[in-house]
Parts: C-alpha cells; structure tokens; sequence
C-alpha cells in the first residue's frame, strides 16, 4: 500500500516542523521570558508582566 510509506514519513516531517517552531519561539522574547520563567522558576514572574517593561 503506498500509504505506509506516506505515513512512515508523514512523522519526520511533522517533527522536523515541530522542531523549527520551537527553535523560532526561543528565539524570540517571548521564548526567552519563558524560558527566563522556567529557569528562575520565580512565581512573581507569572504576574504577566514581562522583565522589558521594569528594565
């Protein structure tokens, strides 16, 4: 069936794509003020007001 060999590589793909989304929102602010969050693991930080804003 031509479709298993679709489907063996429909998953590379997707997780190829997942992969570039993840390293594109780490690369923003906003990945790094989450990643900041989960680093620090500071409560205070989950107000929803960014680092940027106080600096």
């Amino acid at each position: 069936m031509p479709n298993r060999k679709t489907l063996a590589i429909s998953p590379a793909k997707i997780s190829l794509i997942v992969i570039l989304i993840v390293a594109l929102l780490a690369a923003t602010p906003v990945g790094v003020y989450y990643r900041t969050i989960v680093v620090d693991g500071n409560p205070s930080d989950w107000a929803g007001i960014p680092p940027i804003v106080t600096d």
